[in-house]
């Protein structure tokens, strides 16, 4: 018997049987099966086919069989922890009836048992032409579950209003106390993200796998669960899952986005309970999710949603920061969704704003410019009133901005006394500040700022590795932050070995960028600390690599980089004795060394080099005395002449070099040192100077900063490798920085912030500008033939152009373009010129 309106089938077969809306729209869709004598299943396969998705204990599973062909018989098995029951298609078994629908095609029923809950796996195998064929399909069984019922009075809400939620469990259609957990949940996080957890249904009562492996000595290949055919694929059965997303305007006046939350409700005997919760000022849709636990084990799940709505809302879509002097064209959009024109009045007030305004709302999206002359920090009122009725507003902040760019300062106080003044610009915001006692201090402080830098290229990658594992080594056994700190080593590590290009060489942002020798060498270094830090055994050829990599990529490099990756792979106990020879015959040609402040530029890869070559001249000393390589009276000579000009060069780097040979500071100067490398020191230099007075000190290791402290509205925060850092809460400047106790020897305040205030001193930097005028010449005819004595023919340009270059007392105040308007340039298809063009100056 057909139903009113089912389609008729004309032929066996599989089809897909859509619900579609009037705008097409898929609704829903189902594979249906129609057998006959025409059905057939792909070579080399079996279809089976259930009446239906799940059954409940106590009814039959009807189960569709299409052979490929007509077969003679087939093991057909029941299987989960492991096979349950078993028969022949053509022998009778107690827990399955078999009938023959046409040749190819058999009707299995099987009575659902409750023991077979929640899964079992219908399975057929048969053996055809020396193969066998093998298929199966779950069949599940509904378990007992609370149904849950959530209603409200209404399907939407305006923000503000009090929406009540009734709940009610039902077990096998009677009231059931349950123990509930829900939520309301703005539906955009799920569009994000969707949900993650597993339904709770699926959660107690998951399909179980099936634990059987069939396999047959005709052609063993391995164990699972069932063999590919071997004749050909069947194809995998398209389960239609079409389903429109549209994500709508969802205007957010707060950061809302879970309305209710209750972790524990109890439904009592009558299987009731009521709960309620403001709508948040967010016009979305809400999903509310229930799931509920009985006291038998029994549990469920159920989801609905709830609108918050208003038919006219506005939405501010301009920027909300400025800088002084800006006149913006702020925007506001007002919203209809009456679906009719609406005339309502609107008014902004503050920021800069005093609108109000009669205004008809078409309906959607209504753009309404509100030019403001001049904007002012504070907050914009906005109201859309209908019949002077208010009925919607809205607060929007309004930032304004010094007209200075907020830049990055930095600058380090000695603390002798426990309160020290301190000079701030007045629009000084994001201060910060950190104290450091000694050369561990100074140390952590440096190796903090290093691991906090905002880039990752490879030199700024091996220059957090660095410090991380000088740290690492420094740590006792029991430390809190060692598997902290050595996972962050691995993370670098891992971060350098994905910017390695072929042949395992470096480029400053990886295989896209040029290949460096030096850069090799320098990742190939801080891999060495890391993986000593970490204990791990490399072979020696792994580090030789970077030698690879300079007899390749050197010769295009300057001489102190080259110096700088020998002295690399001369740490890493690469031999170098060659490479070194050849960079004292080439140090010779180097002018007497002269030094200068480096400030922000690397003294390594600055423009300057002569400060690089100074370095590099008594770094050649240092590595020459270790490879026992003598050196002649002239080149002793200029490498002493660096060394004395380097002493006197006040620089963190230099000094660290001179205390490495044991030439320098010694141990208690390094604070001081170190004290001069703040933030806007090259991170090249912080950390390789690390690594110097490292080496230079035997070792770093963490500070005790436990015992400091400042007064006032500060906030303490640890650092990555534990110096701490104290960030200024209050609303005003602190005129001071105030310590808790006294200020113990060689403490060191290192205060950071931003400010818009221009900065002293000045760049020798010369500003030229030079201004030409085009002028158009008329042009001259001549005979062709006498222009040209071979007899060419060349083509004669419409005009000649000369350019004339203005002393500094001819320079116009605009650049003025002149073109004859009796003749017109076709060359190219162009257009003739205007008669005069002005750029203004």
């Amino acid at each position: 018997m057909t139903a009113p309106g089912w389609p008729r089938f004309p032929e066996p077969g599989s089809y897909t049987v859509s619900l579609r809306d009037a705008r097409g729209n898929l609704l829903a869709a189902t594979s249906h099966w129609v057998s006959g004598e025409g059905m057939k299943a792909i070579p080399g396969s079996v279809e089976i086919v259930f009446d239906k998705e799940q059954y409940q204990a106590g009814e039959t599973a009807h189960a569709l069989i299409t052979f490929p062909q007509a077969v003679g018989d087939a093991l057909l098995t029941l299987e989960r922890d492991q096979v349950e029951a078993h028969a022949l298609l053509s022998g009778k078994a107690g827990w399955l009836n078999v009938s023959q629908v046409a040749p190819a095609q058999w009707r299995a029923d099987i009575p659902v048992k409750e023991e077979y809950g929640p899964n079992v796996t219908f399975s057929v195998l048969y053996l055809a032409n020396g193969d066998y064929v093998f298929q199966n399909k779950g069949l599940r069984v509904a378990v007992p579950v609370v149904d849950i019922a959530i209603r409200t009075p209404r399907e939407r809400y305006a923000p503000g209003e009090t929406v009540t939620l009734e709940l009610e469990t039902r077990t096998g259609g009677r009231p059931t106390p349950a123990l509930v957990n829900l939520g309301v949940v703005d539906e955009m996080i799920y569009v994000l993200q969707p949900e993650i957890a597993p339904s709770i249904g699926n959660f107690f009562y998951h399909p179980r796998r099936n634990n059987v492996r069939t396999t047959v000595s005709l052609s063993f290949i391995g164990y699972d669960l069932a063999r590919l055919p071997g004749k050909g694929s069947a194809p995998v059965r398209r389960s239609p899952s079409e389903r429109g997303v549209k994500v709508l305007e969802r205007p957010r006046r707060d950061d809302t986005d879970t309305a209710g939350w209750w972790p524990s409700l109890m439904t009592g005997e009558n299987g009731k309970v009521s709960v309620s919760f403001r709508m948040p000022d967010a016009l979305t849709r809400w999903r509310i999710t229930a799931r509920a636990i009985t006291a038998a084990g029994v549990v469920g799940q159920q989801t609905r949603h709830v609108e918050s709505h208003k038919d006219f809302y506005a939405k501010w879509t301009g920027p909300a920061s400025f800088r002084v002097g800006d006149r913006p064209a702020a925007t506001l959009v007002a919203f209809n969704q009456t679906g009719a024109e609406a005339k309502v009045q609107l008014s902004a007030n503050g920021g800069g704003l005093a609108v109000r305004r009669e205004l008809t709302l078409r309906p959607g999206a209504n753009n309404i410019p509100l030019p403001i002359d001049k904007p002012v920090a504070g907050d914009v009122a906005i109201s859309l009133a209908l019949g002077g009725k208010e009925i919607d507003s809205l607060r929007q902040a309004i930032g304004v901005l010094p007209a200075g760019w907020l830049s990055e300062r930095s600058q380090s106080l000695e603390l002798r006394d426990a309160e020290t003044r301190l000079t701030l610009p007045s629009d000084a915001r994001d201060l910060r500040v950190s104290l450091a006692q000694g050369s561990a201090g100074q140390f952590a402080r440096i190796a903090d700022d290093l691991l906090e830098f905002p880039w990752g290229c490879v030199e700024q990658t091996a220059s957090r590795l660095l410090p991380l594992s000088f740290a690492y080594r420094g740590l006792p056994a029991d430390a809190p932050r060692l598997r902290e700190i050595s996972q962050a080593i691995a993370t670098q590590r891992l971060r350098l070995v994905q910017m390695a290009g072929p042949e395992a060489t470096f480029g400053w942002w990886g295989p896209g960028t040029t290949d460096s020798a030096w850069l090799t060498a320098y990742a190939y270094y801080a891999d060495w600390h890391a993986a000593r830090a970490l204990g791990l055994k490399l072979p020696a050829s792994h580090w030789r690599q970077s030698l690879e990599a300079y007899s390749k990529h050197s010769a295009k490099e300057p001489l102190p980089l080259r110096v700088l990756a020998v002295w690399f792979m001369a740490e890493m106990e690469v031999p170098v004795r060659t490479l070194l020879e050849g960079l004292l015959q080439e140090a010779k040609a180097l002018p007497p060394a002269k030094f200068a402040t480096g400030g922000r530029d690397s003294l390594w890869l600055g423009n300057t080099t002569a400060a690089a070559d100074g370095l590099s001249l008594v770094l050649i000393g240092q590595m020459a005395r270790q490879q026992q390589i003598g050196l002649a009276p002239e080149m002793a000579q200029a490498i002493d002449a660096a060394r004395e000009a380097l002493r006197a060069q006040p620089e963190a780097l230099g000094q660290a070099l001179l205390a490495m040979e044991g030439k320098g500071a010694v141990r208690d100067d390094a604070a001081r040192w170190l004290a001069t490398l703040g933030p806007g020191a090259a991170t090249f230099d912080r950390a390789l100077a690390l690594a110097w007075w490292n080496k230079a000190l035997g070792g770093s290791t963490l500070p005790e900063t436990g015992a400091l402290g400042l007064k006032g509205n500060w906030q303490r925060q640890g650092g990555p490798l534990g110096a701490p850092t104290w960030r200024w809460t209050g609303k005003d400047i602190p005129m001071a920085i105030t310590l808790v106790s006294p200020a113990p020897a060689d403490l060191t305040a290192f205060v950071r912030y931003r400010s818009a205030e221009p900065e002293k001193g000045k760049l020798p930097v010369k500003v030229e500008r030079r201004l030409f005028r085009l002028v158009a010449v008329p042009v001259v005819k001549t005979d062709p033939a006498a222009a040209n004595p071979s007899g060419e023919r060349r083509p004669a340009s419409a005009a000649h152009r000369r350019v004339q270059r203005l002393s500094s007392e001819q320079r116009p105040r605009a650049m003025v373009i002149s073109v004859p308007t009796t003749s017109t340039s076709k060359r190219s298809g162009s257009a003739p010129l205007p008669a005069s063009h002005r750029d203004t100056d």
